[in-house]
């Protein structure tokens, strides 16, 4: 019973993840070249999909009952210690300082602080509130698993001939990315992974750290406490 009253109350959330997936699957395969490359004037399309990405956030923390911080912004000693390794670490590991076009690089932080927020944030998250006690180890593993899921079959790129990338090794990382979500309570270690993996660019792990801290930022105004229920 408690599990059914769980899906009732959370479908519309299942219904729009598994619309999103869809959704991305679908552009991620036509929006790709046979050599990996993106094609050209997307920029439409991208603002479309970085707008659903951020939703959620924007609509569940006004007129339901979550929080910014159960999306994996939070500031803690563990956010602060793994973020500052990876930062650190980045430097020695070809990182360029400066992107070549600020514009479009700022555009590609916003969309894979999107993605952290959406995986590795919302349905994280998600699937910490389909059981009772979401601090439990099944609970964490089984939002560390499907969250990963659910980021990999977007990534339907992967099928493209000289695509360089599997779909497996897609999920294996996102399976990382949400073990650190998970060892943390935070998406900004991921973020800063995230960025580095696809621009190697420091001012871009900048630029994603701070819009990180915005939305910190912004738990704070709303009065949230250091503890929220799903990530204790």
């Amino acid at each position: 019973m408690k599990m059914e009253f769980v899906l009732k109350e959370q479908f519309s959330k299942i219904a729009y993840i598994i619309a999103i997936i869809l959704f991305g699957a679908v552009v991620n395969y036509f929006t790709w070249t046979k050599d990996g490359e993106r094609t050209n004037n997307l920029l439409f399309l991208f603002i479309i999909t970085v707008v659903l990405l951020y939703l959620p956030l924007l609509l569940f923390t006004r007129y339901t009952d979550w929080a910014v911080k159960e999306f994996g912004f939070i500031l803690n000693g563990a956010t602060l210690a793994i973020s500052g390794v990876l930062i650190f670490l980045g430097l020695f590991v070809s990182m360029t300082w400066f992107p070549i076009d600020f514009l479009s690089s700022a555009l590609v932080v916003v969309g894979l602080v999107g993605e952290e927020l959406f995986f590795r944030g919302f349905v994280y998250a998600l699937v910490l509130r389909f059981f009772t006690n979401g601090s439990g180890i099944a609970a964490r593993l089984g939002a560390v698993f499907l969250s990963s899921l659910a980021f990999a079959l977007v990534h339907t790129q992967t099928f493209l001939p000289d695509n360089s990338d599997t779909m497996w090794q897609i999920f294996l990382i996102a399976l990382f990315l949400a073990f650190i979500r998970s060892l943390s309570g935070s998406i900004l270690p991921g973020i800063i992974l995230h960025i580095f993996f696809n621009t190697g660019e420091f001012a871009s792990v900048v630029l994603g750290t701070a819009i990180y801290g915005l939305f910190v930022f912004w738990s704070h105004r709303r009065g949230e406490v250091e503890s929220y229920t799903y990530l204790d």
